[in-house]
């Protein structure tokens, strides 16, 4: 795998992509959109998910955190999150297979957009109208207004509550399993307390039905059965969606640096577009492939529609031997090279010679350049 990409793409030819990788005009901002530099790309990836998947049931929606710490206006502070500092998206997924249906992009307040929670949800859930899909989500979503849009469009609701908000009634201490079940205007406020703070959730599905769960006692060493509520049993099993495809576009992301926001947001949704690819195959081919096979597969595939010989010319490859300056790197304060023919250090490289052995031939010019080239020497692959 290494030797091939190697022999399409060199690392010269890697970093110069790289550094002039763009996906907008900066003179098209007319309007002043925060995300300009990606609205175009996200919409197009936005738009072919909706189209090429259809949804069970089950939905979900939760936030997404894009890894960011560099200076940025629409960068969000999450103190009780893995991922402390980011760009916040808004996802909406299939809670059985974590499928990512679609998404919104927080630009902040005063932005062009500057929507509320309660419409930026409304606005994921918009090609699903009429269809009595169940939605979960947590507590920063839940509110009376919210689910009354919702019930309208035809969406069940089922989702964690804040206690601590004016339309939710005072409730006294309760015991360990003790259940209280308030029910105004078809939508429940059901309260349940485990074994350290009570749960609060809001539905307009579940009622106050008891179900039993099996599970392991690792200090008796034994099976035992516990009681809960059926709405609290269904929202654990369905609201981890987008939490399930935030965990496996973290397995294999980029390890080098990103220093340009927009770059970090358009590498998340590489790592979204292959997540949906490996749902997409395993219900094709009805088998669970893991996610780093169905990742190398898609390079494999690349690779091999590449024609090598043709590649080697638009890769840059030149007939004439000539000197040129090792890109900086901003994490070394010294990225000078050690001469093939002195042994010093020296600021210059043999563009050529550099293709042919994938590698850096530093040179020093213009002694030891004219020397090594003059005298014919040609350098081999295993030097």
């Amino acid at each position: 795998m290494a030797t091939n990409i190697r022999k399409i793409i060199g690392r010269v030819r890697y970093f110069h992509i790289s550094h002039n990788i763009h996906l907008s005009d900066n003179n098209n901002n007319i309007n002043k959109d925060r995300l300009h530099k990606i609205r175009h790309f996200t919409e197009k990836i936005n738009e072919k998910c909706n189209q090429i998947f259809y949804p069970d049931v089950d939905l979900c929606v939760d936030e997404s955190v894009v890894p960011f710490t560099g200076r940025l206006l629409i960068k969000q502070h999450f103190p009780d999150k893995p991922t402390k500092w980011g760009i916040k998206i808004y996802a909406l997924a299939e809670s059985k297979s974590g499928y990512i249906l679609n998404f919104y992009i927080y630009d902040g307040k005063n932005s062009l957009n500057n929507l509320s929670t309660n419409e930026i949800f409304l606005k994921l859930l918009e090609n699903y109208k009429y269809k009595n899909h169940h939605v979960y989500a947590d507590r920063f979503f839940s509110n009376l207004k919210l689910i009354q849009s919702l019930r309208d469009q035809g969406f069940y609701y089922t989702g964690t509550a804040n206690c601590h908000k004016k339309d939710f009634p005072e409730i006294n201490k309760l015991k360990k399993g003790d259940i209280v079940y308030l029910e105004n205007d078809l939508t429940s406020l059901l309260v349940w307390k485990s074994k350290k703070k009570p749960v609060y959730l809001i539905t307009n599905y579940h009622s106050s039905k008891i179900s039993y769960e099996k599970f392991y006692n690792k200090r008796e060493k034994s099976i035992t059965i516990s009681e809960k509520p059926e709405a609290i049993c269904s929202y654990n099993k369905n609201a981890k969606g987008v939490d399930l495809a935030n965990r496996f576009c973290s397995y294999y992301r980029f390890s080098h640096r990103i220093t340009r926001w927009w770059k970090a947001v358009f590498f998340h949704f590489i790592h979204v577009c292959v997540h949906n690819i490996s749902i997409l195959m395993n219900k094709m081919k009805k088998s669970k492939i893991p996610y780093k096979d169905v990742l190398l597969e898609i390079i494999e595939g690349m690779i091999k529609e590449v024609n090598i010989e043709i590649n080697s010319n638009v890769m840059g490859k030149s007939k004439l031997h000539l000197p040129e300056k090792i890109p900086s790197n901003k994490g070394k304060k010294d990225n000078r090279k050690i001469c093939k023919i002195c042994g010093k250090k020296t600021n210059y490289t043999c563009t050529k010679c550099t293709f042919e052995n994938y590698n850096y031939v530093a040179l020093c010019v213009p002694k030891c350049f004219q020397k090594l080239h003059l005298n014919s020497k040609k350098l081999t692959k295993n030097s």
